[in-house]
């Protein structure tokens, strides 16, 4: 599958992960998984894909 990247503000992400929120929950968790785990590893700095948690980041996505 082809990808596409996108580049977001934190507010941007936010409002779409809102809007996936309205949605039914077994059509859209994987999709929010994926947002949330990539752009926690974007704003820990850390690019590695290792999962690491981004709880703990002043800036975080929702």
């Amino acid at each position: 599958m082809k990808e596409v990247s996108l580049k977001l503000s934190i507010d941007e992400a936010n409002a779409v992960l809102n809007a996936l929120g309205n949605l039914p929950f077994v059509q859209v968790n994987q999709l929010i998984n994926k947002i949330q785990l990539q752009a926690g590893q974007q704003l820990n700095g850390n690019g590695s894909g290792n999962g690491e948690d981004s709880s703990q980041k002043k800036e975080k996505v929702k």
